[in-house]
């Protein structure tokens, strides 16, 4: 390798760590308390808590997740003809 292109790499590779560095520095300063979204659907699992919030929180995940898979994969499935059928 050439010392022109190892003095590059190692150049992107300071401003990007620098970057990195100061944008988790940033965050630190703005962090919001979580808070639940309304209108993510009905999902309920009990879990053995008896906060509310804490049960509303994990009910909340669960749609997230769900609602991303779901969607990842319909779109992936239903452009696709159904082979099992054939």
């Amino acid at each position: 390798m050439r010392t022109s292109q190892l003095l590059r790499r190692v150049i992107w590779t300071v401003i990007f760590c620098g970057a990195m560095m100061v944008s988790a520095a940033q965050s630190k300063d703005r962090t919001a308390p979580p808070r639940l979204m309304p209108g993510l659907g009905e999902v309920h699992h009990p879990v053995s808590t008896k906060n509310r919030e804490a049960q509303q929180f994990f009910d909340q995940g669960l749609k997230l997740v769900y609602g991303s898979i779901t969607t990842k994969r319909g779109d992936r499935f239903n452009a696709r003809p159904n082979l099992i059928q054939s």
